[in-house]
C-alpha cells in the first residue's frame, strides 16, 4: 500500500498546452492591439481577438489569422529582446501616444460596430484608444496619424516565426483600463 502511494505521488503531472504567459510570471503585458467584437456574426465566440501583444520580458503573441479581420485564432508566441519592447514603448512615447490631447477626444462609433483597440503602459503612463475602422493610407487627422504610426511600430516588431498556443493571458485586454473591482 505504501509503495503504491509513493509510486503515484512520484508520477509526473499531466502537461497542458502552454498559455501565452506562464501563470506565475511577474512580467506584465505592456502593449496590445486587438479586435473587440461589437455584435458578433453567427458562430463567433472569441469576442476579443488579439492582433499583437507584447510583455515586458520580451514575450510576443500575435495572430496568424489571414481571414477578413486578421485577428484572433490561431496564435503564435516567441521571445524578442526585452530591450526591443522598451524601445517600442519609447517610440510610442516619442509620437505622443500617451499624451496627445487628440487621443482623449471621444470618437463616434456606429452601434454594434467592432473596434480595433490599441493600448500601452509605459511606467506611470498608459493609454487605450480605439477606432471602428482602420485609418486610410492618408491619415485625416492627428488621431489617425498617431494610430497609423503606432500600428506600424507594433507590426514591425512581430517576429516572423513562433510556437503555436491555444490559451491567451487575458490581462492583455486590460492595458489602459481602470482597475477591475
Amino acid at each position: 500500500m505504501l509503495l503504491c502511494l509513493l509510486a503515484t505521488s512520484a508520477a509526473p503531472a499531466a502537461t497542458t498546452r502552454p498559455a501565452s504567459r506562464p501563470a506565475a510570471s511577474a512580467s506584465l503585458p505592456v502593449v496590445s492591439l486587438y479586435l473587440d467584437i461589437g455584435y458578433p456574426p453567427p458562430g463567433v465566440t472569441e469576442y476579443q481577438q488579439v492582433i499583437a501583444g507584447f510583455w515586458s520580458d520580451g514575450t510576443v503573441v500575435w495572430t496568424t489569422n489571414t481571414g477578413r479581420t486578421h485577428a484572433g485564432r490561431p496564435y503564435r508566441t516567441a521571445k524578442i529582446d526585452p530591450a526591443e519592447v522598451d524601445k517600442l514603448l519609447k517610440e510610442l512615447d516619442a509620437i505622443h501616444f500617451f499624451d496627445d490631447p487628440e487621443l482623449a477626444k471621444s470618437r463616434p462609433v456606429p452601434v454594434d460596430a467592432s473596434q480595433r483597440v490599441m493600448s500601452a503602459r509605459f511606467g506611470e503612463k498608459q493609454q487605450r484608444i480605439s477606432t471602428w475602422r482602420e485609418p486610410t493610407t492618408q491619415p485625416a487627422d492627428r488621431f489617425e496619424e498617431i494610430w497609423s504610426e503606432a500600428r506600424r511600430l507594433i507590426s514591425a516588431r512581430v517576429p516572423k516565426e513562433g510556437v503555436a498556443i491555444e490559451k491567451l493571458d487575458e490581462r492583455i485586454f486590460d492595458i489602459g483600463r481602470a482597475a477591475r473591482k
